[in-house]
């Protein structure tokens, strides 16, 4: 119990971020009707459908691999059937990233740049947002931060045992999101870079321990093997093209969709590197590479890898450009503005700019974007309601939206797919008893 007060009383600042960040993904978690892609979700790993049927409606409807959905289907199965309890697993795994994202920064240049990346994570919008949808975004964003604790402790202590531990959470990571496959060729280009003043016995120890790991996250991925085929060279025709603009856009609403915090942030940003240019540590050793190289190398390899891959997909082949499939550089971006608030050596300066951010944050996501009291979703429910309050009569209904609409209204009525719902009006026009 000793031991329990004192780990309290040493994380007292800890402990308060994640009950705020708690408070704020648990809250109203149900208050928006379920969306297109939740309804996917609720559909394919409704209880009754047994794990083979989840894995081929994962295989005609999904872009994801099948960890999640069938995750789901279990906790469907042991705590009932609703919408709480999915968006619920999404919150779970949203509030264990900002504690995964404190421990990340601590172990990738200090306690303070860990936990001021955490206090970020903990008002951002978006983050909210994915935590509170019924997809396997928060857990994506949760492992990519683990599996980048893996391999920042394997660089620092490339030991068999955490070569095991990275290559757990390498293949834990390639079952949440394709996409990360693209991080696993990013965490490959840091070791690169890392590595790249060692002594060739030196790298060929460390090379035969990330086989180990490569083995490891291989046999966790294989079961998706055949889902990955069919991905292969499918286009997306709803995605729009990319723009010059497209990046910028993304990036606003990672950072709060405010003019006053990307003011902020970029201020932030702007000291990251002048300090960064201002170091003048230099060590030939990888083993001795001072904090702030190893962190730039890590973040900068994490980020560039990412954009460059899709920046190249979206161009020349398909649109990528959709700000949830870039969830995966969040953490690196917030631990950037957490480094440089650390390295802020006004104590003064530092807390009025962590308070600004974190002010301004809560307010545009309370205040300007009512996210609490506004629909920002497709609203489904309240359609289905409206129809179930209206049609005593027990009418056919036509729509051009049935598998989505068959969700809330429960077989209640002939529901009838109907693309061109014109087509509909005009045959009531022409003949009224219709």
């Amino acid at each position: 119990m000793e031991k329990v007060i004192k780990i309290i009383k040493g994380n007292k600042a800890l402990i308060l971020i994640l009950s705020i960040a708690t408070f704020l993904r648990f809250y109203k978690i149900n208050f928006q009707s379920l969306w297109l892609d939740e309804i996917y979700t609720m559909n394919i790993t409704n209880p009754e459908n047994s794990f083979s049927s989840i894995i081929t409606e994962v295989n005609n409807r999904e872009g994801f691999p099948y960890l999640y959905f069938l995750s789901l289907k279990v906790l469907h199965t042991i705590f009932g059937y609703s919408p709480i309890v999915t968006r619920g697993l999404s919150a779970l795994f949203g509030v264990l990233s900002v504690y995964a994202i404190n421990k990340l920064g601590e172990k990738m240049y200090n306690k303070k740049a860990g936990f001021f990346a955490a206090l970020i994570l903990t008002f951002s919008e978006y983050a909210i947002y994915i935590s509170q949808d019924a997809r396997p975004y928060t857990l994506y964003l949760f492992f990519i931060i683990i599996s980048y604790i893996g391999l920042v402790e394997f660089i620092k202590n490339p030991t068999k045992q955490n070569a095991i531990k990275y290559g757990i959470y390498a293949g834990l990571l390639l079952n949440f999101s394709f996409f990360a496959a693209i991080n696993i060729l990013a965490q490959i280009a840091a070791m690169i870079v890392v590595f790249s003043n060692a002594s060739f016995s030196e790298i060929k120890q460390i090379f035969t321990k990330l086989i180990i790991s490569g083995i490891i996250a291989i046999v966790l991925f294989l079961p998706n093997i055949y889902k990955l085929s069919t991905l292969i060279g499918l286009k997306s025709s709803w995605i729009p093209e990319p723009t010059n603009e497209s990046l910028s856009l993304i990036l606003k609403e990672f950072l709060g969709n405010s003019e006053i915090t990307l003011f902020l942030f970029g201020a932030i940003f702007l000291y990251f590197i002048i300090s960064l240019f201002n170091s003048k540590e230099d060590n030939s050793d990888f083993k001795k590479i001072s904090n702030k190289e190893f962190s730039f190398i890590i973040l900068l390899t994490w980020i560039l890898v990412f954009m460059i891959v899709v920046y190249v997909k979206s161009y020349l082949d398909t649109s990528l450009y959709v700000s949830r499939y870039f969830t995966s550089i969040i953490p690196a971006i917030l631990i950037i503005f957490g480094i440089s608030l650390a390295n802020i050596n006004s104590k003064i300066i530092k807390n009025l700019f962590l308070f600004s951010i974190c002010v301004f944050m809560f307010m545009n996501l309370i205040i300007a974007r009512g996210y609490y009291r506004w629909p920002n979703k497709t609203q489904f429910r309240e359609a289905s309601q409206l129809i179930i309050e209206n049609n005593k009569n027990n009418e056919p209904v036509y729509t051009s939206f049935k598998y989505w609409f068959d969700y809330y209204l429960k077989n209640k009525y002939n529901t009838i797919e109907k693309p061109d719902l014109e087509s509909v009006i005009n045959e009531m026009m022409v003949d009224s008893t219709k």
